[in-house]
C-alpha cells in the first residue's frame, strides 16, 4: 500500500510540474517584448530660421521597417506650406525657391529632393518608402519648410531619440 502511495504521488507530481512548465512557456509566448526591445531607431532635427532667429518647428524620423515616417511640428499656423527633404546643407539653400522637389518619387541615393507632405496647422506625416534613417542622415540632405520664414534642418545634425534603438 505505501508503494502505491508514493507511485501515485509521484505521478501527480510530475502531471503538477508538467503543467506549471506548460502554463510557463504559454505565459512567455502570450507577453509581447519590452517596448524598448521592439521600438526602432528615431531621430530629431531641429528646423530653424538661416539666421537661427524666429520661429523654430522639430522633425522626427521614426523606422518603420524598410521606410522613414517623416514627422513636421511647427508652431501651429494659418498658413500652408510645401516641404521637402533636398540633397545639400541648409547653408547651401539660399532662397525659398532654389530647390523645388521633383514630382516623381525620389530615391535617397539621387540628388533629387523628396516631396513631403504640406504642413498644415503645424503639422506633416510623410512615408519616405525604401530607406533608412542612417541613409536620410549619412547622405547630405536637409528639410527645408517653405513657409515665411523658411525652416530649415540638416539631417546630418539629428539627435537619437533615447530608447530607441540605434
Amino acid at each position: 500500500m505505501k508503494l502505491i502511495l508514493t507511485s501515485a504521488a509521484a505521478a501527480a507530481i510530475l502531471t503538477l510540474t508538467s503543467a506549471i512548465g506548460v502554463a510557463q512557456q504559454t505565459t512567455k509566448a502570450n507577453t509581447p517584448a519590452s517596448p524598448a526591445a521592439a521600438t526602432e531607431p528615431a531621430v530629431t532635427v531641429t528646423l530653424a530660421t538661416p539666421q537661427k532667429q524666429g520661429p523654430t518647428g522639430q522633425a522626427i524620423l521614426s523606422q518603420h521597417g524598410n521606410d522613414v515616417l517623416v514627422t513636421l511640428k511647427m508652431p501651429p499656423s494659418n498658413q500652408v506650406a510645401d516641404a521637402s527633404i533636398v540633397h545639400g546643407a541648409c547653408s547651401q539653400q539660399t532662397s525659398t525657391n532654389n530647390t523645388q522637389p521633383s514630382t516623381s518619387k525620389a530615391s535617397t541615393s539621387t540628388k533629387n529632393s523628396m516631396a513631403l507632405t504640406a504642413v498644415t496647422n503645424g503639422v506633416s506625416q510623410t512615408t519616405v518608402t525604401g530607406t533608412t534613417i542612417q541613409q536620410l542622415t549619412t547622405g547630405g540632405y536637409s528639410i527645408i519648410v517653405r513657409q515665411t520664414p523658411s525652416l530649415c534642418g540638416d539631417l546630418n545634425a539629428a539627435n537619437p531619440i533615447p530608447g530607441t534603438q540605434q
